[in-house]
């Protein structure tokens, strides 16, 4: 069965400078699922007494389940508005394996693409206590972030994308292939961090830029990425495959006698002078794990 309507809608705010759009910016964050489904997924991970409502986010509609135990987790499912469901959720799963927080203890299935976390002891976001906080308290923090940034930077990437499992990657890319990792790597890469990065491989970018509106509709260029300039050569084949199909003039008397295409030409014919032909130094043109979304809010504190 489906829960009530309500469940599936987005309840609170309007978009009040633009009541016409309404209705679009509604459908963006309805999400129509099979609570039985995700009752019996939760289940095939532990027995559940209990499911309540969470607070709902921008892009997630998230359940509370309260297991045989009593301990709870948390069922997430993402929105339309969050991208590419399969492959934001597939990429997050993967990169969650090298941050510290909550366990993932399931993802995707019968219930539509959703993550299931176990829910850890009360935590507070920094952004509500850190003007707080002493200086001392404070730079302890920053040190932790430090060291969790040193170690995502410690690993080099052959190419640019997102981080997959390989068995999630091949289930829709079935030519996709894991990452290489062999002796001949960096020499710091341990035997054991080798063999956990075996079982990775690099995919398109979940960049909702890369799949709203129309552009998840084109065949588009979204990585994985081998070299800076196959990435920004990349983006302007991308935006004059949209602008030849979709792009509409609008109404701006200063605006350039350029149509979009000419404009994206243009770039596409200095792209390569964009980016330097020979790296200055090794760390130029690596690529690392990397936390987009980083700041105060984002970062949860233990008491």
């Amino acid at each position: 069965m489906l829960w009530n309507q309500a469940s599936a809608s987005q309840a609170p705010g309007r978009w009040l400078s633009t009541r016409r759009r309404d209705p679009q910016h509604l459908a963006a964050r309805y999400c129509e699922f099979n609570l039985d489904n995700l009752l019996v997924a939760a289940n095939q991970l532990t027995g559940y007494k209990g499911v309540s409502k969470c607070v709902k986010g921008q892009y997630n509609k998230g359940f509370v389940l309260t297991m045989d135990n009593g301990e709870q987790i948390v069922a997430r499912l993402p929105n339309p508005n969050v991208g590419p469901a399969f492959f934001t959720t597939a990429s997050e799963v993967a990169s969650r394996h090298f941050m510290p927080g909550p366990r993932v203890l399931g993802h995707s299935g019968p219930a539509h693409l959703c993550l299931v976390y176990r829910q850890v002891e009360p935590r507070y976001s920094l952004g509500s206590i850190w003007a707080r906080m002493c200086r001392s308290s404070q730079f302890v923090i920053i040190d932790q972030v430090v060291e969790i940034e040193g170690k995502l930077a410690s690993v080099l990437f052959p190419m640019q994308g997102c981080l997959y499992y390989t068995s999630d990657l091949k289930s829709n890319i079935p030519e996709a292939e894991g990452l290489d990792i062999t002796p001949s790597k960096p020499s710091g890469l341990k035997i054991e961090l080798c063999r956990q990065l075996s079982c990775f491989a690099i995919g398109p970018s979940n960049d909702r830029k890369l799949w709203n509106s129309e552009r998840n509709l084109r065949k588009l260029d979204r990585g994985p990425w081998t070299s800076p300039i196959h990435y920004v050569t990349a983006l302007g084949t991308n935006e004059l495959n949209w602008a030849r199909h979709h792009a509409k003039p609008r109404m701006n008397y200063y605006r350039s006698t350029e149509t979009p295409e000419n404009l994206n030409e243009d770039i596409l014919n200095i792209a390569r002078n964009l980016v330097p032909k020979q790296a200055c130094c090794e760390y130029d043109y690596i690529n690392t794990l990397s936390y987009p979304d980083l700041h105060l809010d984002n970062i949860f504190h233990r008491p």
